[in-house]
């Protein structure tokens, strides 16, 4: 019997779906068209629009698509020359856009053969639009499958994923709430497909509770046989709960990069001369995933550490150089990450003096735990700065400190008549009490004042499940009972954005507590592009 505490593995699965996706346009198949092709040498090629290609770049890397017999992937979008031989992999959204492209390609003859492989399954109206721009007995011939899968998110990293929208700006400034809480829902029920799984779905009360109503009757729908017990929590939360989060300056290191560069695809841009640019995966980069977790001051003594224990291993290499060549190609690609950090850790080092980042930091993490700032002074220092950073900065700690009760110097004032609207649900939100006995747990990491931020502290009781103040669905049955265990994984989801700073708080509440959390949101924001989202409000 299995267990019934089985871990979530979202990133193994995703990369097990992709294969088979690469995998299909050599199965076998009756019809004869494909059975003429798998006696030829078969020359693939993946087509991709926008969801798959962000998808892709944070999985899949060319040398594993070589090994799928894949030798070009192209933009469903850009301009393409006809390929003859070629297999053309088409993995879209089933959108009428995309359908129109690939109409064309196919009346075209852009390519010998085609597979569809749709990202999530095609409403009635777009199937008839496929059946129709099939309709000619020619180019009918040419496909050769047809699939649906459930890959309509993005994994980030083995415990971090995204749904690519809907925007904070359109969740609470659109008019189209409804569609957009079915998109939602649609991608929660492509993760839950993907790892098998059966959650106890929790929500709180408004879009959160709409589109957990949605994804239950999703998953009430699907008659999929799941064999796995495991029943964790999948917690549905709106972004209401913590403002204050999303505009902190953190000062953990992977939060910090992410706030201080732009960060996206695991791809990291530092601006500066020259510019740089990193790939950091945290299956390939040991240091960045043991690491990006800790306290900045903590990651260039740790740098340097490295550096000496790489030192160590590199002086005692073998000299009989066919025995040791394995550890030098694998010491090799560990100094070139050590080389990485260091570079990033001093773009860093000089702007946080140039930004006065440390007292940013410091001073909100005091102002989110309900405490007085402990010196403001050195924004007196910054009097005559005028650079469009620090007004940045300045303006998220005013921010904060407006959310937590002081109001003076809030100069924006579309941002001010949002913050009123929903000050008082933040506040009480924020002030939520406690199990008792969390606090003793709290923990001193930043700058001697991290603690658990309100949506880590919400979790916590989620996953006691002993409240009952949740919308509580059971997704393998309408009318199930209700599920009583202690949760030893979750799911949490946030509806309207998420923060890498909310993120490593998380990990830190998982590790303290051994439990397995993977946080999720429509979408990651660093705070300044939250903070755009923050000026649009009407």
């Amino acid at each position: 019997m299995e267990s019934e505490d089985n871990e979530i593995d979202l990133l193994a699965n995703t990369k097990l779906t992709y294969s088979q996706v690469f995998d299909l346009a050599t199965s076998k198949t009756s019809d004869e068209n494909s059975a003429t092709l798998q006696n030829q040498s078969i020359w693939k090629i993946l087509i991709l629009d926008e969801l798959s290609s962000l998808s892709l770049t944070t999985l899949i890397h060319i040398s594993s698509l070589r090994k799928h017999n894949i030798t070009l992937y192209l933009s469903l979008n850009s301009q393409r020359e006809p390929l003859a031989s070629a297999i053309a992999i088409y993995l879209i959204e089933p959108t009428e856009i995309n359908i129109q492209q690939l109409i064309r390609d196919m009346t075209n003859r852009l390519y010998d053969a085609y597979q569809i492989d749709f990202l999530y399954h095609p409403s009635q109206e777009i199937i008839q639009m496929l059946r129709k721009g099939l309709s000619d007995a020619t180019i009918r011939s040419k496909l050769l499958k047809m699939c649906v899968f459930h890959l309509n998110y993005i994994v980030l990293e083995e415990k971090l994923f995204c749904l690519n929208g809907p925007s904070f700006e359109d969740l609470y400034f659109s008019s189209e709430n409804w569609s957009l809480y079915e998109k939602i829902a649609m991608g929660l029920f492509s993760i839950l497909k993907t790892c098998k799984i059966r959650p106890i779905i929790k929500a709180t009360k408004g879009m959160s509770q709409q589109v957990a109503s949605s994804l239950a009757r999703l998953c009430w729908d699907d008659h999929e046989e799941i064999h796995s017990l495991s029943r964790p929590l999948l917690l549905i939360v709106d972004r209401k709960i913590d403002f204050s989060v999303m505009l902190h300056h953190p000062w953990t290191y992977q939060a910090l990069a992410s706030d201080v560069f732009e960060y996206e695809s695991n791809k990291l841009l530092l601006s500066g001369e020259p510019a740089l640019l990193y790939e950091l995966d945290k299956t390939r980069d040991k240091f960045w995933k043991l690491q990006g977790d800790l306290p900045f001051n903590d990651i260039l003594g740790n740098i340097e550490q490295s550096v000496s224990d790489w030192k160590e291993k590199y002086d005692a290499i073998d000299k009989n150089f066919k025995e040791t060549i394995g550890d030098v190609a694998e010491i090799t690609e560990e100094k070139k990450i050590l080389d990485t950090h260091m570079s990033i850790a001093s773009r860093l080092v000089n702007e946080v003096h140039a930004r006065n980042l440390h007292n940013f930091s410091q001073n909100e993490a005091y102002l989110m735990h309900g405490q007085t700032p402990a010196d403001e002074e050195f924004l007196k220092n910054q009097s005559e700065n005028d650079t469009e950073e620090f007004k940045q900065d300045l303006l998220r700690y005013e921010i904060i400190k407006f959310l937590h009760g002081k109001k003076e110097n809030i100069s924006e004032e579309n941002i001010l008549r949002f913050l009123e609207s929903t000050r008082e649900e933040v506040k009480q939100t924020t002030k939520m009490k406690l199990i008792t006995g969390l606090a003793k747990k709290l923990k001193d990491n930043l700058m001697g004042h991290e603690q658990w931020f309100p949506i880590t502290k919400f979790l916590y009781q989620a996953m006691k499940n002993t409240g009952t103040e949740l919308e509580t669905y059971d997704s393998m049955e309408e009318k199930g009972g209700g599920y009583k265990r202690e949760f030893n994984e979750a799911i949490l989801f946030v509806i309207g954005g998420g923060s890498y700073t909310e993120y490593c708080n998380l990990n830190h509440f998982s590790k303290e507590f051994n439990k397995t959390v993977i946080y999720g949101s429509t979408e990651i924001y660093s705070p300044n592009k939250f903070l755009e989202q923050l000026k649009k409000a009407k």
